[in-house]
């Protein structure tokens, strides 16, 4: 028969399975969504673009809007999060301290 710390345990342990589940899913759900009414909004500025002729006041108002929704839809991703710390990190260090992977100096300071 087991105790009642082992079933606390094992409730705790489904508990925190289901919840990262159930935000893995929204996670996946809110993005899937946001990618398809992003093309959707796209799509519908350019049919609007078409119909408005490049002499309306309003023709460099929507152009603008859908040259910024194209740049932000299609940029490169940026890199992983790991990366960029640790190219910020190397950019703080003192120039003596800067080597190809080498925690020493490469000027011999130490040494």
């Amino acid at each position: 028969m087991k105790s009642n710390w082992e079933w606390i345990e094992i409730i705790g342990k489904t508990f925190a399975v289901l919840l990262g589940i159930a935000i893995a899913g929204y996670k996946a759900y809110a993005l899937g969504i946001r990618g398809i009414k992003s093309r959707i909004t796209l799509k519908r500025d350019l049919e609007i673009l078409k119909m408005v002729s490049s002499d309306e006041p309003g023709h460099a108002l929507i152009k603008n809007h859908v040259d910024q929704l194209i740049q932000k839809l299609y940029e490169p991703p940026s890199p992983p999060l790991q990366m960029r710390i640790r190219v910020r990190l190397a950019s703080l260090r003192p120039p003596s301290m800067q080597t190809s992977g080498c925690s020493t100096p490469i000027d011999g300071a130490l040494a």
